[in-house]
């Protein structure tokens, strides 16, 4: 996809084929993201409890699909992998924030931050850091700046739960 778009960067609009080809690798790329999604048991399904393999060894496996992923983008892509991510807190903290920051802003380029559920997914994951991972927030300048970044897109929309959340930031210091 990055080839076809610096390819085709001149050319406004793109020839219907390379549309075609475009929208067949990003179709693609969203398929992987919901697989993801529905394998790695973010998903609960009171059907299907079982899931394939045990968190930590899932994400360990599914890290460098979801690295590929994180620069897509893409709203719906985006959502399922941040909603994939947020299953993966525990596993690693870090890591997990390192890459929710990474798929927001890229998503940022395609309008993610004003999608409702985007900003419920949002307030969700920031209230869980807030909450208990302090101490990772305090100690690593990557993951305080992660944070300070997603606040900062939904902040600039407007959403009134992120306001609201910039204000319990003085709470990681305590």
């Amino acid at each position: 996809m990055s080839a076809i778009e610096a390819a085709n960067q001149q050319i406004k609009p793109w020839p219907p084929e390379v549309q075609e080809s475009y929208g067949g690798l990003l179709r693609c790329a969203d398929s992987v993201a919901q697989r993801l999604y529905f394998a790695s048991g973010a998903f609960k399904n009171a059907d299907q409890e079982k899931t394939i393999l045990p968190p930590d060894v899932f994400y360990d496996r599914a890290k460098p699909s979801l690295n590929l992923l994180a620069g897509f983008g893409y709203p719906h892509t985006a959502h399922y992998v941040i909603d994939t991510l947020k299953y993966f807190i525990a596993v690693d903290p870090p890591g997990v924030l390192l890459l929710v920051g990474e798929v927001v802003r890229t998503g940022g380029k395609y309008g993610y931050e004003y999608e409702q559920l985007a900003e419920g997914l949002m307030v969700e994951l920031v209230e869980r850091y807030l909450a208990e991972y302090r101490p990772l927030l305090r100690e690593r300048l990557d993951c305080h700046k992660a944070l300070m970044d997603i606040l900062d897109v939904f902040v600039r929309v407007g959403w009134p739960r992120a306001h609201q959340l910039t204000y319990q930031l003085g709470d990681i210091y305590r």
